[in-house]
């Protein structure tokens, strides 16, 4: 078993969604991120829009301030790295405070922020490439973020890249309108998780339809139906959308609306439970946070699995968290021996910047004498005699001797 085999599903995106995550990267253990993400929310995205934000204002101290504490700059502590540059400055700018500074340990973030002012003028992909590919302080921007966020970074920057890679061309290539774009865009990107990359996959029960793998985990069973009205609206079919306020002061009509929601809710709630015990090829576990002090509702996954198991004759087990039933034997392999892989160094071309794309010269009339050049006459304005002579003799040496005799000048 290896953590490829692992699919771990929860009902919503929500707080157990993201600390599973961080308890796998607890563990060590490799995990895939999560299935979906919004590009300006990844922190390593974030990380590398605060460069571009200090190319192009160095004045904006919250930016510069997130660039010292971050990957690339390393300053981490905000008590002995970051006070002692902010503190009693009054209207004194971080960037000075930092330039004025003669600390050791302040001499790699001058020089660095030094290098990102000089790289304002350059397109994304190349200031991404830079910040990225290139050494800083011995490690590149890949290492600095993979060692301080993990690797499921790698995601969101490569998506990031291909952004600034594939930039139409009638939008000007410039580090401020790729920031304002990104900042602006808040759609969801799909990641694709389907194939078992040997990490631990944690999606949302609906994100995994269609999917299987060896084990599945439903870490959070113990929760209630979720029957709470989106936007506060009640929608029924037959009288129209009502607004959901307490349930005390309903209506006939609209009693009749939340009842039926509540019924819609509750048949979604099974068939999800569905959805997620069919994914499981080997092995299937269902557990959850203790509900509120007290015993899971009766209508969780949980209590429903745990019923079901009684009737099916389950035994009784004891867990690192408790007594729980399994039903069937599990069925245990030898590991199998890993075989060691060579470490291949990579060449110094690898580390190497990829220079950027030529750009597309645009045609106008001012210009064309660029694109085209134009075929001018020896004897034009600005050449010499000399070259005009040259110019002739080049041209007579191709000239056949049998009919040199019987050339004539012509008047």
């Amino acid at each position: 078993m290896h953590a490829g085999d692992v699919l771990a599903l929860v009902r919503k995106r929500g707080a157990m969604f993201r600390e599973l995550i961080k308890a796998f990267k607890r563990e060590k253990l490799p995990v895939a991120g999560a299935d979906r993400m919004v590009l300006r929310d990844e922190l390593a995205v974030q990380d590398c829009l605060a460069l571009m934000q200090v190319a192009l204002d160095p004045a904006d101290d919250l930016s510069l301030a997130c660039v010292l504490k971050g990957p690339w700059c390393n300053l981490t502590s905000d008590d002995e790295d970051i006070f002692p540059l902010a503190y009693e400055r009054g209207a004194e700018r971080l960037i000075d405070r930092l330039f004025a500074s003669t600390e050791t340990k302040y001499r790699h973030a001058q020089a660095f922020v030094r290098e990102l002012t000089d790289r304002r003028g350059a397109d994304p992909f190349a200031f991404l490439s830079w910040a990225l590919e290139t050494q800083h302080d011995g490690r590149s921007g890949w290492l600095g973020i993979f060692s301080r966020l993990g690797p499921e970074t790698r995601d969101p920057l490569e998506e990031l890249l291909q952004r600034a890679l594939k930039l139409p061309h009638h939008v000007a290539p410039t580090l401020q309108r790729f920031l304002y774009d990104i900042e602006l865009d808040a759609q969801q990107i799909k990641r694709e998780l389907e194939a078992e990359t040997g990490a631990i996959r944690v999606m949302t029960v609906h994100g995994a339809k269609g999917l299987e793998a060896p084990v599945v985990i439903l870490p959070d069973s113990t929760g209630d139906v979720g029957d709470t009205p989106d936007n506060g609206l009640l929608f029924d079919d037959d009288n129209g959308p009502f607004v959901s306020f307490s349930s005390k002061g309903d209506d006939e009509p609209s009693a009749e609306a939340r009842a039926a929601h509540k019924d819609r809710m509750l048949g979604e709630h099974w068939r999800l439970l569905y959805v997620a015990m069919t994914r499981a090829r080997d092995r299937l576990i269902v557990c959850g946070p203790q509900w509120r002090n007290a015993e899971a509702p009766n209508v969780s996954w949980r209590a429903a699995v745990h019923e079901a198991l009684e009737q099916l004759g389950a035994e009784k087990v004891e867990t690192p968290f408790g007594e729980g039933l399994r039903l069937g034997k599990p069925q245990i392999a030898d590991a199998q021996a890993s075989t060691p892989q060579d470490h291949v160094t990579l060449p110094a071309w690898a580390r190497t910047p990829v220079p950027g794309a030529a750009r597309i010269e645009i045609a106008a009339p001012s210009r064309l004498h660029r694109i085209d050049p134009a075929l001018f006459s020896p004897r034009g304005e600005g050449q010499s005699a000399s070259a005009v002579a040259v110019s002739f003799t080049a041209c007579s040496n191709d000239f056949p001797n049998s009919r040199r005799t019987n050339a004539k000048p012509r008047r």
